[in-house]
């Protein structure tokens, strides 16, 4: 059911994770939902719960959410990367705005 609506046009993503999570929560040790809720998590941009996720679905034996980790954790540290830059341009301009008065 989740699957269709992320398929859908348009995607209903809100709808998928709705239905994942619930039977993510009625199903504990089902590895592949895990899996699947990972996946929309991460299309989501939801990273840190895509990465809970994923590894559920790693401890369930689906060895391949392995590389999902992964990638996971690859934008996640890229995006807090991109925000520490974007301080210190903000900080460096500030300084040079300062400079002129």
């Amino acid at each position: 059911m989740a699957s269709a609506y992320i398929m859908s046009k348009p995607s209903r993503p809100d709808l998928a994770l709705e239905h994942l999570r619930t039977a993510a929560s009625q199903s504990p040790d089902d590895a592949e939902i895990h899996f699947n809720l990972g996946a929309v998590l991460e299309a989501c941009e939801e990273l840190e719960e895509a990465i809970e996720a994923y590894e559920k679905a790693v401890q369930g034996g689906i060895q391949r959410a392995e590389q999902n980790v992964r990638n996971c954790m690859a934008k996640l540290m890229a995006a807090r990367l991109e925000v520490e830059n974007q301080k210190k341009q903000e900080g460096a301009s500030g300084e040079k705005d300062g400079d002129k008065s």
